[in-house]
């Protein structure tokens, strides 16, 4: 799904396009820049836009701030976004997950940590703030050599689990856990899975 749209990999191409004429959009990072977002404004056909931010993380503020930015756009039927997330503390990821509440129209959400190292508190907002996303219909986790074996406790994943279940559009969730160092016994990875499975959808687990 993130490959369907029309690619635009240099500002000077999209600016020299008939904006009004876009249906589906793929906006590669290169093109994440503040000013160069407003101009989709003038995209009054658009019905989903895709950002495709898989080969590196901008600075949180200003990806938050790009986000806040796309929820004034009150014509998109969808948002389709691909976040990686590399080595980014705490109180990045709370500020992200805050902008992502904000947008409702997020429809799909690929979303990877790698090399991560969090805490409860993360954790927990997380499954909270992606449980607001109202209109969130396909959700990708992917956990890739998380460091938090000794710091995130059982109620925390439970919790996240929990909140996430709260989300009752939400019609796929697949979560990969490769490498992952969160449960440190089998006993803790069978309640997590069991809490993700009182959602009433399709969920695929990869280990």
């Amino acid at each position: 799904m993130i490959e369907k749209g029309q690619y635009f990999e240099k500002q000077e191409d999209f600016a020299n396009s008939n904006l009004s004429s876009h249906v589906n959009l793929v906006i590669k990072q290169g093109l994440l820049q503040e000013d160069f977002i407003y101009c989709m404004e003038f995209c009054n056909n658009l019905q989903t836009l895709v950002l495709d931010i898989s080969k590196g993380f901008p600075h949180p503020k200003k990806l938050n701030r790009l986000i806040d930015i796309l929820g004034c756009l009150k014509d998109f039927w969808s948002l389709h976004l691909k976040l990686n997330i590399l080595h980014f503390d705490v109180n990045d990821i709370t500020g992200l997950c805050t902008s992502l509440q904000k947008y409702s129209n997020i429809s799909m959400l690929e979303l990877s940590l790698f090399s991560y190292r969090t805490d409860d508190k993360m954790f927990i907002h997380l499954g909270y703030s992606l449980s607001q996303c109202k209109n969130l219909r396909f959700l990708t986790l992917l956990f890739n050599n998380i460091l938090i074996e000794d710091i995130i406790s059982q109620q925390g994943a439970i919790s996240f689990a929990q909140s996430l279940s709260k989300n009752n559009n939400l019609l796929q969730c697949r979560i990969s856990l490769d490498y992952i160092e969160i449960f440190n016994d089998k006993l803790r990875l069978l309640k997590f899975v069991m809490n993700i499975k009182k959602m009433k959808r399709l969920v695929i687990f990869q280990m």
